[in-house]
Parts: structure tokens; C-alpha cells; sequence
């Protein structure tokens, strides 16, 4: 888990960098799942006709391309920071689900996280020079993401009784690239050696990120491995501070970290 937050934490301060540098997020999304791909086929030989078999692999697929979709095109207009803080209520929405899914119990605490939660979502969204707004289509869609990571992880949980983390992680990139990779190539301009090598290097963060956090998932709870990936958030918004001048307003900056302690107390091992 601590690998795979220091993967994700880089891939999303490089993903900024490449929205800076003007990348099609198509072209960053197909180059992701295709190396994800490539790396599973030759390093673990994960069996690809169970991908296409078993209904879970397939949702698993879907749904983590759908929510890397949400992520990739958020961030650049966004900020890494603000995104990955949107991307953290993942956790709250997977307790939730895991209480109607698992059958897992929802203490007081849990509750009272969900909230915290929600209100500091509301903070860093709705809050603008004093005035409530509603929320922006990007983070509408950043919110999309969320939800969609959150029912990602409940299939995930199941998935590794029965399947490893290879077959687990190619059924995401084949679905992922079969969604993106005809977008990227009717999209598709050149771009520089430079932005080829930061594509690269983003997706084989992510990559490494997303497997290590797979196997994580095999040993930890819901509850535990998901309090581990709160730090992610924390540790982009201070790069994207301190690398691309971003940039919270005091009440951004308490709704951020309500998020953060509202994810945590959602995620606390119920008594």
C-alpha cells in the first residue's frame, strides 16, 4: 500500500504536467493501460480468457476505465490537488457500499466520518469569494470518478478470494483501453520526445501504483488499505502547491481536510 501511494501521488503530479503540456488525456489514458497491459502479459501471464468470462472481471474493468476516464480529464482543469481531494471520497462511498454489499457493520463513528465527509466536499466545491456556487461539470465529474473507485474496490475485495492480482489489474486495461483507445487515435496529434517520456513515466506510476495496491487489497480490509490511500491526496496537494503554484482558499483548505478526517473516521474498523 505505501508503494502504491507513492506511484499514485506521481502519477497524478505528472498527469498535471502533461495537461500543462497540452497531452490529449485520451493519448495519456490508451499509453497507461496499454503499458499496464504489456507489463502484466510479460512479467505474470495473467489468464486473459477469464477476463472475458468472469462477470466480476468484466465489471472490474469497466468500471475502474470508466473511473480513471473521470480522473484523467479532471485533473488538468481541476488542479492535482483539488482532484485528488474529490477522488478521496472514494473511501466513504465504498464503507457505504461495503455495509450494503459485504455486510459489513456501520459503527457511530463510520457515520459521523460520512458526514464530515460530505460537508467538506461542499466546502471545497460550493464555496467561492464568499458566494455559494454549484459544483463545476469537472467536479461533477472528479465526483463521478469517486463513486465509480468506490464500486471498483467492493469488486476488487471479492475478486482476490478467487483471482490474482494479474487477471485482476489486465481485466482494468483491456476494458480501459478498448473505452480509450479509440478516442486517442481519432485525437491523435505528435507530440515531443520529452512529452512521450513523461507519458511513459505516468503510466508506469500508475501501473505499479495499481498493482501494488491489488495485492494490498488481498491482505487488508476494506477499511485498512482504504485509510493507507488517504495520505495520496495529501501528499499531491502539497505538490501541487509547491510544483504548479496551486492554490486553496481558507475555507477550500478546511473543506480539503474535512474530507481527510471524515474519510478516516469512515473507514475505522467497526467495533
Amino acid at each position: 500500500m505505501l508503494v502504491s501511494i507513492t506511484c499514485f501521488a506521481a502519477n497524478s503530479l505528472l498527469l498535471k504536467l502533461l495537461a500543462r503540456r497540452a497531452v490529449d488525456p485520451w493519448l495519456s489514458l490508451s499509453a497507461r493501460f496499454a503499458l499496464g497491459l504489456a507489463l502484466t502479459m510479460v512479467l505474470l501471464a495473467p489468464e486473459l480468457k477469464r477476463c472475458f468470462r468472469n462477470r466480476l472481471l468484466v465489471s472490474r474493468g469497466i468500471l475502474g476505465g470508466l473511473a480513471t476516464i473521470c480522473f484523467y480529464f479532471s485533473v488538468g482543469p481541476l488542479g492535482a490537488g483539488k482532484a485528488a481531494l474529490i477522488g478521496t471520497l472514494w473511501p466513504v462511498f465504498a464503507t457505504a457500499g461495503s455495509v450494503l454489499m459485504l455486510g459489513e457493520r456501520l459503527a457511530l463513528g463510520n457515520s459521523l466520518g460520512i458526514a464530515l465527509a460530505l460537508g467538506g466536499l461542499a466546502l471545497l466545491t460550493g464555496v467561492e469569494l464568499g458566494a455559494i456556487r454549484p459544483p463545476s461539470c469537472w467536479e461533477l465529474t472528479g465526483l463521478a470518478g469517486s463513486v465509480l473507485a468506490a464500486a471498483v474496490v467492493l469488486v476488487i475485495r471479492e475478486l482476490t478470494r478467487t483471482e490474482s492480482s494479474a487477471t485482476i489489474f489486465t481485466s482494468q486495461c483491456l476494458f480501459g483501453l478498448l473505452l480509450g483507445l479509440p478516442f486517442a487515435f481519432v485525437r491523435f496529434e505528435p507530440i515531443a520526445a520529452a512529452d512521450w517520456a513523461l507519458v511513459g513515466l505516468a503510466s508506469a506510476c500508475a501501473a505499479a501504483g495499481q498493482l501494488s495496491m491489488t495485492e494490498g487489497f488481498r491482505f487488508l480490509a476494506v477499511a485498512t488499505g482504504g485509510a493507507l490511500q488517504i495520505v495520496v491526496p495529501l501528499v499531491v496537494s502539497i505538490g501541487g502547491v509547491i510544483f504548479f503554484d496551486e492554490r486553496f482558499t481558507l475555507l477550500q483548505a478546511g473543506g480539503g481536510g474535512l474530507i481527510l478526517a471524515g474519510a478516516a473516521l469512515a473507514l475505522r474498523r467497526s467495533p
